[in-house]
């Protein structure tokens, strides 16, 4: 028997009165469906949208990595990337910008710089690559602590402007920044989520060149890859190990899949890749239409670039002989095989303190890798020369170095006029000589913190031909850490002189004028040597009377 209520809705049904309620049931399980399925959906455009913004805090991460700066006591502004002298923050005492070499430059012109001492069989230049190697471990190290430092929240650093880079804070302005907020406003970073942590990977280039050409690079299959090195191995080089961190030449995206925290050469390894992981509540509707939180994580890695500065004119090496040619210096190499060169002893060695000479006084100095203030000539142009190759940087290419080592010296000028001779590097990495009419009257100034050397006698040519050599060193020190009013960069781009500036030793140039340093403007300036030929080293003969 039915029930009395049940009846009526049972009849009701037989006369199609239960219609609408059945279709509100079903709407409302179709509707229940839709919801979940929307949530559903969010969800999966909630998962693109964090992998949207966690990639944009990676790249930020590491853009902000490639413009952080320091400065190394010894190599002057360091950074992962080269830069131009165009910074604000980057002036020397003399009002010019200074450039910034990256560390995979340091290194890798570190490393050019031993093999051509290998090849030149010099041991005074062996030992200055080791002492430059010292240094670059140094320098290596305190930018990696750097970096480290930076990305913790509440870290920095500073860009070449001295503008705060903040890569922890720019990490999560990115990711909110990002969010196409598919979600809605339910929609939020867990705070404390965003972690930032430094590593490496497999599979990643440079953009530092190899030594040209590659069959003087003592490289092992697999350490390098279209003429660049690899990084994050051990390219090792008479014992030295040599780790240069992954760079491109453009900010991008790497895969997250192969990031290690853990390097091969850890001792050795700037870790520059980037990895930036978070969490984001998501609320959402579940299949009953209830209101629920969700949890997403996700990580993305990005890789820092390098911008690369061919520096046009890394300075020049001039040979200059007051007095016109000298029997026995025929070649640029004479100068480090000339047996009377070689042995000659430094009457003194000189550098300004207080700034540069003229009008600064000259004082006796000690020469790094030498231990008194007269070593001998022979190692004293070891010293310059090498210090004028290490200009040069990594991109230039050794065999016409070498040629320009063997070549005969060339000049269209009586071998009794006075001329000089200058070496360079041009854009193409090539070691140019080129010739010209001297004029041993004027004088080129002695740098602040830079040297001067002196050698009466060094050669002797014929029953009454002497000859002195004055040696000058614009690149000794490098940086404005060490580096003196001009940051050892080249001389040149000079308009002011001043009369004099001979000691009044028979043994100095003793000239009637001497070129001054230029001075930028109050506001800061490119050094003129960065888009014209100055000079890195000089070394002049002439004839004792």
């Amino acid at each position: 028997m039915i029930p009395r209520r049940q009846n009526r809705t049972y009849k009701r049904a037989q006369n199609g009165d239960a219609l609408p309620f059945i279709a509100a049931i079903f709407l409302g399980v179709i509707l229940s469906i839709i919801l979940f399925s929307l949530s559903v959906i969010r969800m999966t455009g909630s998962h693109q949208e964090q992998k949207t913004a966690i990639e944009a805090a990676s790249l930020a991460v590491a853009e902000d990595l490639s413009r952080i700066v320091i400065l190394d006591p010894y190599f002057g502004f360091i950074s992962l990337s080269d830069s131009p002298p165009i910074g604000t923050a980057t002036e020397a005492q003399d009002q010019f910008y200074d450039h910034v070499r990256s560390i995979n430059t340091i290194l890798a012109t570190v490393r050019l710089d031993m093999i051509i001492a290998d090849r030149l069989n010099n041991s005074k230049m062996k030992a200055l690559a080791q002492r430059d190697y010292a240094y670059a471990l140094s320098a290596n190290q305190r930018l990696s602590t750097t970096l480290q430092e930076a990305i913790k929240p509440g870290g920095s650093g500073v860009d070449i402007d001295g503008k705060v880079v903040t890569p922890y804070l720019d990490a999560i302005t990115a990711y909110t920044s990002n969010i196409v907020r598919l979600n809605g406003p339910g929609a939020q970073l867990r705070p404390g989520s965003m972690k930032v942590t430094l590593g490496w990977m497999p599979g990643l280039n440079t953009n530092t060149p190899i030594p040209t050409p590659s069959s003087i690079a003592s490289l092992q299959s697999g350490q390098s890859e279209n003429g660049y090195y690899a990084p994050f191995m051990n390219i090792s080089y008479d014992n030295c190990v040599f780790v240069f961190p992954a760079v491109g030449d453009t900010t991008s995206i790497a895969d997250n899949a192969k990031f290690q925290t853990s390097p091969p050469a850890t001792a050795y390894s700037i870790l520059d890749i980037v990895q930036c992981q978070a969490d984001e509540l998501i609320d959402y509707k579940d299949e009953h239409g209830d209101t629920r939180q969700k949890i997403l994580h996700i990580a993305a890695c990005a890789e820092p670039s390098c911008l690369i500065d061919h520096c046009p004119n890394p300075g020049a090496l001039e040979l200059a002989f007051s007095n016109g040619m000298v029997a026995g210096i025929s070649k640029l190499g004479d100068l480090l095989l000339n047996s009377s060169l070689q042995t000659s002893p430094c009457d003194q060695v000189l550098t300004p303190l207080a700034g540069d000479y003229p009008p600064s006084p000259l004082t006796p100095t000690v020469l790094s890798t030498m231990t008194d203030q007269h070593p001998s000539l022979g190692d004293v142009l070891s010293l310059t020369i090498y210090d004028w190759i290490r200009r040069q940087g990594c991109r230039f290419d050794v065999s016409s170095l070498m040629l320009a080592f063997n070549n005969q010296l060339g000049s269209r000028l009586p071998t009794t006029s006075p001329q000089k001779f200058l070496f360079e590097a041009n854009a193409q990495g090539t070691i140019v000589q080129t010739a010209s009419a001297d004029n041993p009257t004027a004088a080129n100034p002695v740098s602040q913190m830079q040297f001067k050397a002196l050698s009466g006698l060094a050669m002797h040519t014929a029953p009454s031909q002497f000859f002195d050599v004055v040696v000058k060193d614009y690149c000794y020190q490098p940086g404005t850490g060490q580096g003196g009013l001009h940051a050892g960069e080249p001389f040149g781009g000079s308009t002011n002189v001043t009369s004099g500036g001979g000691s009044g030793l028979s043994i100095d140039e003793n000239t009637t004028s001497t070129s001054l340093f230029p001075t930028g403007p109050a506001s800061g300036a490119v050094r003129p040597t960065y888009d014209h030929q100055g000079i890195a080293c000089e070394i002049r003969f002439k004839q004792s009377f």
